[in-house]
Parts: C-alpha cells; sequence; structure tokens
C-alpha cells in the first residue's frame, strides 16, 4: 500500500494522481480544469504537486455555488458571443422556441 501515499512536495501525474484518489484520471483532468486542485501544464501533460491533493478534502467541503436560472445561463452565453462578435438570439426567442419544441413532444 505505500505506493497509495501521497508526499507534499513531490509532482504526479495524472495517472498517478488518480491512482492515490483512487478515481478515473478524467476526475483529476476535472478538477484540474474547474481549479479544485492546482496543478502545472508541461506541454500537453499536467503535473500535480502532492500538497494540492492532500488539501483536496478541505477543497470539497466548500459549499456549492448557487444554480443559475435557464435565463441567466442564456444571457451569459449571449454576453460571450456578442464579444465575440456573434449576434445571437434574443433569449425571448429562445425561449419561445423551446416552448414550441416542447409543445410538439406530445404529438
Amino acid at each position: 500500500m505505500s505506493s497509495l501515499i501521497i508526499e507534499p512536495n513531490v509532482y504526479y501525474t495524472v495517472d498517478e494522481a488518480a491512482a492515490r484518489l483512487r478515481v478515473s484520471p478524467r476526475t483529476i483532468l476535472r478538477l484540474l480544469r474547474t481549479r479544485v486542485i492546482k496543478g502545472i501544464k508541461i506541454g500537453r501533460q499536467w503535473r500535480i504537486l502532492g500538497a494540492s491533493l492532500l488539501e483536496l478534502p478541505h477543497a470539497q467541503s466548500a459549499p456549492a455555488p448557487p444554480q443559475r436560472s435557464l435565463l441567466e445561463v442564456l444571457e451569459a452565453i449571449h454576453a460571450r458571443q456578442r464579444a465575440r462578435g456573434h449576434v445571437p438570439p434574443a433569449p425571448e426567442e429562445v425561449t419561445t422556441y423551446l416552448q414550441a419544441e416542447r409543445d410538439g413532444w406530445g404529438e
């Protein structure tokens, strides 16, 4: 079992970190993307400092962010699209379209 010990001053690959935490490598990559754990990217590969893995239980105990409404999510997406020069449909148009689609499901 000594292979599962996490040393705080050692850098681990995604696979090594996954083995030590007994999760999939995809979970480790998701935790890196969401910045729940810290890592550095060298080329295309991640390295995770053991200290970041040891702090993980404390990071996971933080309260979940509040859920956003569909309208808030659409507005955020549209703001990003406008910033990139795209002209997205108005939220009301999307809502009308989704309601029409939903009404057609029962047919």
